[in-house]
């Protein structure tokens, strides 16, 4: 694999998102920063100094749980565990995530990224492709007191999306350094 013909260097413009979900699409900007400087074969810029200019936009994106088979809840009450050691806020305003766990334990994010690579000296475009990745993440662990399981559910999403992004990153980059010279 080497870089496209006379290109030494490559500009990272931040990424545009308009997939009405919000996305912590600066993983992607951070990781296909990391493996083009891992790979060596570019060195990264300033968009206006760069030989070659990558523009990324998250076109599409969706985030939904992942469904257990439903079961019918009698008394909602009963989730609730009196034994627990007294919370910050009364146990019952966590009623409704005792109740979506027993419908749904994980969630699943879907995104596509529409990649252009232009050729700053050319002036054109050289490159462009659409990717999709999806991953899906523990939304509800039983083991957390109910005050944390939100933090928790928040805190594996942006894991699993950033091991996307450093996937897709890695990808890119590879898909990259074989445009035809």
């Amino acid at each position: 694999m080497k870089a496209p013909s006379g290109a030494r260097s490559i500009g990272i413009e931040s990424i545009y998102d308009t997939g009405n979900i919000v996305l912590p699409h600066e993983y992607l900007w951070l990781e296909l920063q990391r493996q083009f400087a891992i790979n060596g074969r570019l060195r990264v810029q300033p968009v206006h100094s760069a030989d070659l200019y990558l523009r990324a936009h998250i076109t599409n994106a969706l985030i939904r749980p992942e469904l257990t088979e439903k079961r019918k809840i009698t008394d909602p009450d009963s989730f609730l565990n009196d034994a627990e050691p007294p919370a910050p806020w009364p146990m019952n305003t966590y009623q409704n995530q005792s109740i979506a766990h027993s419908y749904a334990k994980s969630e699943s994010v879907f995104f596509q990224v529409a990649v252009e690579i232009w050729d700053q000296r050319k002036k054109v475009k050289i490159f462009t492709k659409t990717y999709s990745m999806s991953g899906s993440w523990t939304s509800y662990d039983s083991s957390l007191p109910p005050e944390y399981t939100f933090l928790q559910s928040e805190e594996s999403f942006e894991g699993t999306f950033h091991g996307l992004a450093e996937n897709l990153a890695w990808i890119i980059v590879t898909d990259v350094l074989q445009i035809p010279t």
